[in-house]
């Protein structure tokens, strides 16, 4: 049990400033209507999405407590057995991982307080996931993919043409990163000095990105569909080598 639990404090935050790529952070609006948000984001959330959205916001708002938290079945089901495991036995370790063979793991927490009106947001954010996929029952292992990010944005929006139909913005972003992408074994897992094994393998890096957004409200049809589209213009190496 005391693996567990230094595994999940080296590899959980100990801060919840503290996301799989290509998000930074996700809306739970944005879940809940299939990530279909590139046209409809209006809050600070826009940042990450589309930021032409925030033309569309009408009110001044300041959110502060808005953490968000997600696990899947998989990986609760594989916390509960893991917690019956010997974790300074190899053959207990290896009897989990092929028993849970090929099952996706995730879990993740973020953290997002800003402030947003009509034409401009800023804000600073965090987000911690952690993805692993137990593989091979000859030599078990874990596919272990984990990110934290945190950092600060800040972007602006307005709306264009004689009817307005056209939103314009941009969003900049300044990011630390730490991720660690490795594949332990059994044995590697039962070692007395993991906790060490995983600082050594954390890789860390600050860069920026920079994006811009539109969206085209079509006001003369019914029921004002809009097409939106949003890109990044901007990306220092560092994020690159980091798998950003």
């Amino acid at each position: 049990m005391k693996k567990i639990c230094a595994f999940l404090i080296l590899i959980l935050p100990t801060f919840i400033y503290a996301a799989e790529y290509p998000y930074f952070m996700k809306s739970t609006k944005a879940l809940g209507m299939g990530n279909a948000h590139y046209t409809i984001s209006s809050d600070q959330y826009s940042a990450f999405y589309n930021p032409a959205g925030l033309a569309f916001n009408k009110d001044s708002r300041v959110d502060i407590l808005n953490p968000q938290f997600d696990m899947g079945k998989n990986a609760m089901d594989f916390y509960r057995d893991a917690k019956d495991t010997d974790w300074e036995s190899e053959s207990e370790i290896a009897k989990l991982i092929r028993d849970n063979i090929g099952e996706y793991q995730h879990a993740g927490v973020s953290l997002f307080p800003a402030y947003y009106n009509k034409n401009f947001m800023i804000g600073i954010f965090g987000n911690a996931r952690l993805n692993a996929i137990p593989r091979n029952k000859v030599y078990p292992n874990i596919e272990t993919e984990f990110f934290v990010d945190r950092g600060i944005t800040a972007g602006f929006a307005g709306k264009f043409l004689n009817n307005d139909s056209l939103s314009l913005g941009a969003n900049v972003k300044l990011i630390k990163r730490e991720s660690l992408v490795e594949t332990y074994t059994a044995a590697d897992l039962a070692k007395d000095d993991f906790g060490q094994i995983i600082e050594d393998d954390l890789e860390s890096g600050t860069g920026i990105l920079g994006d811009i957004g539109a969206i085209y409200e079509m006001k003369s049809l019914p029921m004002n569909p809009r097409l939106g589209t949003a890109f990044t213009i901007l990306a220092t190496p560092i994020l690159v080598m980091l798998k950003i």
